[in-house]
C-alpha cells in the first residue's frame, strides 16, 4: 500500500515540479561528458560510458497515453558532477533531482528541491551558443504492451566514440521496453526489506559537492528494490526506434515540446538583405489538446542583440515573415524557440552564411597612389566570392568615375563602364586634358546586389609616361613602363653623357621595343640616361629622362674600420653618383635601416656606434638608382687611438663664426645666412632654423636675443625663442659690421674703419647710435660686465669702461702682440695673437693684468676653453688642444689638421670647427670614457663603498653593512652577497682585527664580531646626535658625532669573565664636523660651517691652532703622503702639510658637486653626484689632470679596484670599467 501511495504522489508532483522550475527561474543543472551520436548512424542501441545509470519506471508512473514513453537521459557516471544524488538525503541537507529522473522518494520527500534543466546564464554573460544545428526533441512510441511490474534496463556492452576533453555535449535518448518474449527483468524485493539508509559521502577533487560513496565501480548506490543484471550476463538488446542528437552546450529541455518545422531557411543557407522565415509550429505529443497548445514562438540572432523577437503564427501554426539582415556580416546563428502551455520548450538553431559579400577588385599593381601622364592604363581582375554557388555567383558590371580634387580647375567628372572578359578588365583613359590630383573610383556590382569598391589616388607624374623606369643591375639595365593603348611604335634613346637630352645625343637607340627591355654590356659605375618615345596614330608621347648607375656589389669597395665609439666608412668614388645612402644593421636588429640618406662624400664616420655592438653596413647611390653594395662588418673599440678625431663633416654650411648654448649652435655663415643647428647629438648636427641674411660675419648670444654682424648689411637682432622659427626684431644698416656684442638694450658693433659704435635699441623700430670710437679699428669683442675687451688686430687689445655707454672710456691696452680674439674667464685673459700663438694674462685688479705665459702656434685666430684645456683655431695649423690646468705652464696635448680653421665652439668634448670646407665636428679625447659594465640594487640606500681585495664592503644606510664576493667584478650582482650586518642607518664603518665598527647615524656606534655569525651587535654605544664617521687613532676609536664633535673612546679588552667594551676618554668639539684625520700630533677637522680646523695635541688633549674658513661646506678629508685633499663645495684643494701649522696650497680641482674622494696609486676618484665619476692623475700635484670620466650614473662614493671602480649610487652599486687613454 505504501508503495502504491508513493507512486501516486510522485505522479501528481511531476507537473508541479515542471511548472515551478519554469516560472520561478530556479537555476538549472547541466549535463556533460557524453559523446553525441552521429546523425548518419543507423538507429541502434545507444552507447554509454562504462556502466549505465539505472532508470526505473514503475507501472503506476506511466503516462495516461499508452503509446508514449518520455525520453530519459543517460549521463556519464564517471563524471562526479553527473552522478545521481543520494536517494535518501543526509540530515539537514537538501537533495536535488533532475526532472526526468525517476527515483523512490523517501518519507521526508518534502525536503527535496526540484529544479528545471533549463540553464540560466549569470547577468551580463553572453549565453554560449553552439556552432551547429540543434534538432527538435521528439518522443518515441514504445511497443504496444508494457509488461506489468517490469522495467527497461539499458545494456552495458556498447562503447562510445571518444571526444576531446574540452567537448561539452548532451544526448537525450528515448528507450523503449524490450521485446515481450525476451524481457530484461529487474526483480522486485519485498517492500518490508527497503530500509532508509544514510549514504556514505566523499569529496571529489574537482568540486566540493558531496557525492555518494562508491559501492559499485560507478559510485552509484543501488536501491534495495532493484536487482541489476551483471555485465557478464547476457541480455537482449532493447528495441530503440530513434536517437535524437542535441547541439553541444545547449541546456537540457523537457522532451515533447512544440514541433518547429522549417521550410526556410535551411542549415547553411545564405542570407541577403533580408531572410525569409517560413514554416509551421505544431503541438508536441504526449499531452491533452489544451496543455499541448503552442503558447509562443520567437526568433533571435545574437549579433542583432541578446533578446527574442515574436513570430506571429496563423491559427494552424504556420508562419511567414521577412527578417532584415542588411547589418549582418559573416556567419550567423538563427535561434528559434517555442513553448507550449505545459511549459515545455523546444528550440532549433540554424547556421547561416553571409550572402552579402561584394566582389573584390584587384589591380595589377596594388598602389593606393599612382602617377599619370598622357594616358592612364589600368589592368586587373574581379574576384567573385560566390563562384560556383547557384543563385549568388556572377558579376553584373564594373564601372568607373574619374573625380578631380581641385574644384577650381573646372574639370568634369568622367564616368563609364569597363568591359569584362572572364572577370578580367583593362581600361585606358586619355589624361592629356587632366591637371592636378584625381581620384579614380571603381565599383563592381555582383549578382547578389552587393557592390565592391576601390579608390586610387592619382597625381600628375613627370612626362607623358611617368611609369617609365630604369633599373640598374650588375652590368646591365632593365627598362620597364606601362604600355600605352594603340601604341604603334615604342623607342628608347640611351646615352652615357651626363648632360643634354638623350634624344639629341644618343649613344644607342632601340626601336620598336616592348616592356620590359634588358640591355646587357653596360659599364659598372657609369651613369646612363634614357628617354622613351611612344607613337600612336594621333600623337607622340615622351617620358622624362630616367637615370641609373649599374653596379656590381663590390664596385664601390665599401670599407669599415672600428674606432673608439665610432666606425669609419670609406668607399670608391664613381662617376655616375655624387651622393650616397648608407644602411646599417646592428647585431640586435632584424633589418637594415637608413643611417644617412644623402651624403655628398666618399667617407663617413658613424659616431653613434656603441662599444660592444657589431654593425653591418651597405651603401648605394642616393640620387640615381643603383644596387646595394656588399655587406661589411665592424665594431667600435674600447679605447681611442688618436687624441682628436673627425666625427662628421657638414658640407652644406660654410661657417664664419659659431656660438653654442645648450643643445643649439648658432652659425654665422656669410652669404649662406644665419643657421640654428640642433647639436643634442654633437656628432650629427642638424639645421633646424634659418634666416636668409647676406654677409653674416659674427653671432653673439645675449640673454634674450641673438645679435648678428652682417658686413655692409649692418647688424640685426633676432628672436630665437622658437629655434625652428627665428625672426628679425630689428635691423640697422652700418658700413661694415664685423663683430657684435649686446646687453639689455645696448648693442656694441665693431664696424671696421668706423671703429666701435654703440646703439640703444629700446625703440626696436628706430635704434639710435649713442656713441662711437672711430679711432678703434675693432675686429672682435668680448663683453664682461661693465668692461668691453676689443681685439684690434695689429693694434692689440684695448679695454673700455662702458659703465656710461654715452661716453666709453679707454682704461688699458695690450699692444705687445697683434690680437684677433679675446676670451676672459676665472681672472684669466686668453688672447689669440696670430703667428705669435696664445698669450695668457692674469688679472691683478680692475682693468689691470700681467702676462702669465705664452704658447706658440702657427696662426691663432680664436680660443675657446673646455675643462682644463684651451682649444685654439690655428688657421692652417688646424685645431690645437693645450693643457692649461697650470696656466703658468701650458702644455701641448694634441692637434687636428683641418683645411683652414677660422673659428670654433665647444659642445662638451666635441669641437665645432668653422673650416673653409664646411662645418666639421671633431671629438677631443681629452680623457677616457669609462662605462658601466654591471650594476645591482641593494636593500637599503648604498652610501659608501670600500674595496678590500676580493671583498666589497657597502654602507647601505637602512640596509646595514653588506659584504660581497668581488673576485670577478664584471660578473657581480645580488647573488654575490656573502653577509649582511643589520643596522638602522649605516653611514660609515671600519674593520679592525676581528671587529666591525659601524657609525649608525642616530643609532650610535655598533660593534660586530666577524667570526660570530650572530646578527646582533656585541656592543652598542648610544650617542647624542648622529654618528657620521669612525676612524682609528692609535689604540683608540674616534667617532664623529653631529652634536658632540669628535669623541675619543678607549677599548677595554675582553677577559675570561668580561666582554669587550668602550669607555669615554676625551672629546674635541666642533660645530658641524664631517670628517677628520691625524698627521702626527696634528688633528685636521673638516667642518661644514667652520671650514678646515687645525689642532695640536698637548698634554693628551687637542687644542685648536688655526681655522681656514674659506673652505666652506667641507665633506671629506683625505691624506695621501704629505698631501691633504680637502673636498668642499667648490672642489678639491691639494695642500702640502709637511708644516702642519702652515699648510701650503698646491692646486685646486674645480667641482661644485663633489660628494666623496678615494685614491689608488696615482689616480684620484671623484664622485660628483649627477655628473658621474671623474678620475684625475695626481702624480703631479701642481697640475692634476683629468684622465677619464663616466657620466652614465649618479655617484655618491667610488672605490677603485684595479681596472674597475665600484660606485655607490643610492639605489645600489655599479661596476665601472675604467678607461684611461694610453697618452694619459
Amino acid at each position: 500500500m505504501n508503495k502504491i501511495l508513493k507512486g501516486l504522489i510522485l505522479f501528481l508532483l511531476i507537473p508541479i515540479f515542471f511548472s515551478c522550475g519554469k516560472k520561478e527561474g530556479i537555476l538549472s543543472q547541466e549535463r556533460e561528458g557524453v559523446a553525441p551520436v552521429s546523425e548518419e548512424t543507423e538507429p541502434s542501441v545507444p552507447n554509454v560510458l562504462d556502466e549505465p545509470e539505472l532508470v526505473m519506471v514503475q507501472k503506476e508512473q506511466l503516462p495516461d497515453d499508452p503509446d508514449a514513453v518520455e525520453s530519459l537521459p543517460i549521463v556519464n557516471s564517471e563524471d562526479p558532477s553527473n552522478l545521481l544524488p543520494p536517494l535518501i538525503p543526509e540530515e539537514k541537507e537538501e537533495l536535488t533531482i533532475e526532472i526526468g529522473q525517476m527515483a523512490i522518494l523517501p518519507d521526508d520527500w518534502k525536503n527535496f528541491v526540484t529544479r528545471s534543466s533549463e540553464r540560466i546564464d549569470p547577468p551580463g554573460k553572453e549565453p554560449e551558443r553552439p556552432e551547429g544545428v540543434e534538432m527538435e526533441l521528439t518522443s518515441v512510441v514504445p511497443p504496444e504492451e508494457v509488461a506489468p511490474e517490469r522495467i527497461a534496463a539499458v545494456p552495458e556492452e556498447p562503447s562510445v566514440t571518444a571526444l576531446p576533453e574540452e567537448a561539452e555535449v548532451q544526448i537525450f535518448i528515448a528507450v523503449a521496453s524490450p521485446e515481450p518474449e525476451e524481457p530484461v527483468v529487474v526483480e522486485e524485493t519485498p517492500e518490508e526489506q527497503v530500509q532508509p539508509e544514510e549514504p556514505d559521502v566523499v569529496k571529489t577533487d574537482t568540486n566540493d559537492e558531496l557525492l555518494p560513496a562508491a559501492e559499485t565501480n560507478q559510485g552509484v548506490k543501488i536501491p534495495a528494490e532493484a536487482v541489476i543484471i551483471e555485465p557478464d550476463q547476457e541480455a537482449e538488446t532493447p528495441a530503440v526506434e530513434e536517437i535524437v542528437e542535441a547541439v553541444p552546450d545547449q541546456p537540457f529541455l523537457p522532451e515533447g515540446g512544440p514541433q518547429i518545422l522549417l521550410k526556410s531557411p535551411l542549415p547553411q543557407d545564405y542570407y541577403r538583405g533580408s531572410l525569409l522565415l517560413e514554416g509551421e509550429c505544431l503541438p508536441g505529443p504526449g499531452l491533452n489538446e489544451e496543455e499541448g497548445r503552442v503558447r509562443s514562438l520567437s526568433w533571435k540572432i545574437p549579433t542583432l542583440g541578446d533578446w527574442s523577437n515574436t513570430v506571429f503564427m496563423e491559427e494552424d501554426g504556420s508562419f511567414q515573415m521577412d527578417l532584415i539582415t542588411t547589418s549582418l556580416e559573416g556567419p550567423q546563428t538563427l535561434i528559434l524557440e517555442s513553448e507550449d502551455f505545459a511549459g515545455r520548450i523546444s528550440r532549433q538553431t540554424i547556421l547561416l552564411q553571409d550572402g552579402n559579400q561584394p566582389p573584390q577588385i584587384l589591380t595589377e599593381r596594388e598602389e593606393p597612389v599612382r602617377t599619370y601622364g598622357a594616358q592612364l592604363s589600368l589592368k586587373g581582375i574581379l574576384v567573385d566570392p560566390y563562384e560556383g554557388i547557384a543563385g549568388l555567383e556572377g558579376i553584373r558590371s564594373l564601372s568607373y568615375r574619374m573625380v578631380p580634387q581641385d574644384r577650381a580647375s573646372g574639370e568634369e567628372v568622367l564616368s563609364g563602364t569597363i568591359p569584362l572578359t572572364r572577370n578580367e578588365f583593362f581600361i585606358a583613359i586619355n589624361m592629356t586634358d587632366r591637371v592636378g590630383e584625381q581620384v579614380l573610383q571603381l565599383e563592381a556590382l555582383g549578382e547578389n546586389e552587393s557592390r565592391g569598391r576601390l579608390e586610387i589616388r592619382l597625381i600628375p607624374g613627370f612626362g607623358d609616361i611617368p611609369s617609365f623606369s630604369l633599373e640598374p643591375q650588375d652590368g646591365r639595365l632593365v627598362f620597364s613602363w606601362e604600355e600605352i593603348p594603340e601604341a604603334l611604335e615604342q623607342n628608347i634613346y640611351l646615352t652615357d653623357q651626363a648632360d643634354g637630352d638623350p634624344v639629341d645625343i644618343p649613344t644607342v637607340q632601340f626601336n620598336n621595343v616592348q616592356s620590359p627591355l634588358i640591355i646587357n654590356g653596360t659599364v659598372n659605375g657609369k651613369l646612363y640616361r634614357a628617354k622613351l618615345e611612344v607613337l600612336t596614330e594621333e600623337d607622340r608621347y615622351w617620358s622624362e629622362i630616367a637615370e641609373a648607375v649599374p653596379l656590381a656589389p663590390g664596385t664601390l669597395e665599401l670599407k669599415a674600420q672600428g674606432g673608439f665609439e665610432q666606425v669609419i666608412l670609406s668607399w670608391n668614388p664613381i662617376p655616375g653618383a655624387s651622393t650616397f645612402r648608407i644602411w646599417r644593421k646592428s647585431n640586435e636588429d632584424e633589418e637594415f635601416k637608413v643611417l644617412v640618406d644623402q651624403l655628398a662624400s666618399e667617407e663617413y664616420i658613424d659616431a653613434t656606434a656603441s662599444f660592444g655592438a657589431i654593425y653591418t653596413y651597405r651603401i648605394e647611390p642616393a640620387t640615381v638608382k643603383g644596387p646595394l653594395s656588399y655587406e661589411v662588418t665592424a665594431s667600435s673599440v674600447e679605447k681611442p687611438s688618436d687624441k682628436i678625431t673627425l666625427s662628421s663633416h657638414y658640407r652644406q654650411i660654410l661657417p664664419e663664426k659659431i656660438t653654442v648654448m645648450g643643445d643649439y649652435a648658432y652659425v654665422a655663415a656669410g652669404d649662406g645666412g644665419f643657421h640654428i643647428m640642433d647639436i643634442s647629438t654633437p656628432q650629427k648636427p642638424e639645421s633646424i632654423g634659418f634666416l636668409d641674411q647676406k654677409g653674416v660675419e659674427d653671432v653673439y648670444l645675449g640673454e634674450e636675443y641673438v645679435y648678428l654682424a652682417s658686413g655692409d648689411q649692418g647688424f640685426q637682432v633676432v628672436n630665437i625663442e622658437e629655434p625652428t622659427k627665428p625672426f628679425f626684431v630689428l635691423s640697422r644698416v652700418t658700413p661694415n659690421a664685423l663683430s657684435i656684442a649686446g646687453r639689455e638694450n645696448l648693442v656694441f658693433v665693431a664696424d671696421d674703419n668706423l671703429g666701435l659704435q654703440i646703439f640703444d635699441i629700446t625703440d626696436r623700430l628706430n635704434p639710435q647710435r649713442v656713441s662711437s670710437l672711430r679711432e678703434l679699428k675693432v675686429r672682435q669683442l668680448d663683453l664682461e660686465g661693465s668692461l668691453l675687451y676689443t681685439a684690434t688686430g695689429e693694434g692689440g687689445m684695448i679695454l673700455l669702461d662702458i659703465s656710461n655707454p654715452y661716453s666709453p672710456e679707454i682704461i688699458n691696452s695690450f699692444v705687445d702682440y697683434p690680437v684677433y680674439d679675446i676670451l676672459v674667464k676665472d681672472e684669466m685673459i686668453y688672447l689669440a695673437c696670430g703667428n705669435r700663438g696664445m698669450v695668457i694674462l692674469e688679472q691683478s685688479g680692475a682693468g689691470q693684468w700681467q702676462e702669465l705665459s705664452h704658447y706658440l702656434s702657427d696662426d691663432a685666430r680664436m680660443i675657446r676653453l673646455w675643462e682644463d684645456y684651451a682649444m685654439i683655431a690655428d688657421g692652417l695649423g688646424g685645431l690645437q688642444a693645450v693643457d692649461i690646468s697650470r696656466p703658468s705652464d701650458p702644455q701641448y696635448f694634441g692637434t687636428y689638421r683641418g683645411s683652414e680653421i677660422k673659428a670654433l665652439a665647444m659642445a662638451d668634448d666635441y669641437a665645432l670647427l668653422a673650416d673653409i670646407s664646411g662645418l666639421k665636428v671633431v671629438r677631443t679625447y681629452l680623457f677616457g670614457q669609462s662605462f658601466v659594465q654591471q650594476n645591482w640594487t641593494t636593500p637599503g640606500r648604498a652610501y659608501g663603498v670600500v674595496a678590500d681585495g676580493n671583498r666589497l664592503w657597502v654602507a647601505d644606510r637602512q640596509g646595514g653593512v653588506s659584504v660581497y664576493e668581488a673576485a670577478s667584478p664584471e660578473r657581480m650582482d645580488e647573488n654575490s652577497l656573502l653577509r649582511n650586518f643589520a643596522s638602522d642607518f649605516a653611514e660609515d664603518f671600519m674593520v679592525k682585527d676581528d671587529i666591525l665598527y659601524i657609525a649608525d647615524g642616530p643609532g650610535g656606534l655598533k660593534l660586530f664580531r666577524l667570526s660570530d655569525p650572530s646578527r646582533t651587535p656585541m656592543v652598542q654605544v648610544p650617542l647624542s646626535g648622529r654618528a657620521r664617521r669612525i676612524l682609528p687613532y692609535g689604540s683608540q676609536i674616534v667617532v664623529i658625532s653631529s652634536e658632540e664633535g669628535l669623541i675619543f673612546l678607549d677599548e677595554v679588552p675582553e677577559g675570561p669573565n668580561t666582554a669587550l667594551s668602550l669607555s669615554f676618554e676625551s672629546r674635541f668639539y666642533s660645530s658641524d664636523p664631517r670628517d677628520a684625520l691625524f698627521y702626527g700630533s696634528t688633528l685636521f677637522v673638516g667642518d661644514a660651517q667652520e671650514g678646515l680646523v687645525v689642532a695640536q695635541k698637548l698634554n693628551g688633549q687637542f687644542f685648536e691652532l688655526e681655522r681656514y674658513g674659506e673652505y666652506e661646506g667641507i665633506k671629506q678629508l683625505l691624506l695621501h703622503g704629505d698631501i691633504l685633499y680637502v673636498l668642499h663645495n667648490k672642489g678639491i684643494t691639494l695642500m702640502d702639510i709637511q708644516n702642519p701649522e702652515s699648510p701650503r696650497v698646491l692646486s685646486v680641482i674645480h667641482s661644485d658637486v663633489g660628494e666623496s674622494i678615494q685614491i689608488e696609486d696615482e689616480f684620484l676618484y671623484l664622485a660628483e653626484g649627477f655628473k658621474g665619476l671623474s678620475i684625475y692623475r695626481i702624480s703631479d700635484t701642481l697640475q692634476p689632470l683629468k684622465v677619464s670620466v663616466c657620466e652614465d650614473l649618479f655617484a655618491l662614493d667610488a672605490a677603485p679596484s684595479g681596472s674597475y671602480a665600484y660606485v655607490a649610487d643610492m639605489d645600489g652599486v655599479s661596476v665601472v670599467k675604467i678607461i684611461i687613454p694610453d697618452w694619459k
